[in-house]
């Protein structure tokens, strides 16, 4: 059964591997390690733990605005092994997300992904959120 928890320091080297196979981004160890143990009011890390080993992560931001009362929530990255897929892991992150940025008063979830990558896009649909079709993303 997955379980859904913080990341910790001990999941640095794991973390590593993971953000390696999904963005192509190598990250030192000691660089995620220090992340970890510094930027917990900027940005939570939730891990998904499958028989004790991590088979997927998310990241989210909660953020406050001057133009509004309630802080919004941002999912900036979210990925699951493919041996791991379709067994629960990525709702479960989404979910906990979720339930971590309405638990401090977030009021909107901007999801992150491709507009092409329709399984994503369907995975965020299974965990209870509504696409907005309005949404434009931009980058630099």
């Amino acid at each position: 059964m997955v379980q859904i928890r913080r990341a910790n320091e001990s999941d640095a080297a794991r973390l590593a591997e993971l953000n390696l196979a999904f963005n192509d981004v190598k990250r030192s160890i000691d660089d995620i390690r220090r992340f970890l143990q510094h930027t917990h009011s900027m940005e939570t890390v939730l891990v998904a733990e499958d028989a004790g080993a991590v088979v997927g992560f998310a990241c989210f931001q909660v953020l406050h605005s001057v133009c509004y009362d309630a802080p919004w929530a941002e999912i900036t990255e979210l990925y699951v092994t493919p041996a791991h897929r379709r067994r629960g892991a990525g709702k479960g992150l989404i979910q906990e997300a979720v339930r971590q940025a309405q638990q401090v008063g977030a009021s909107e979830i901007l999801l992150r992904t491709n507009v092409k990558n329709e399984s994503a896009q369907n995975l965020f649909k299974q965990a209870g959120l509504k696409i907005a079709p309005d949404v434009v993303f931009a980058t630099v």
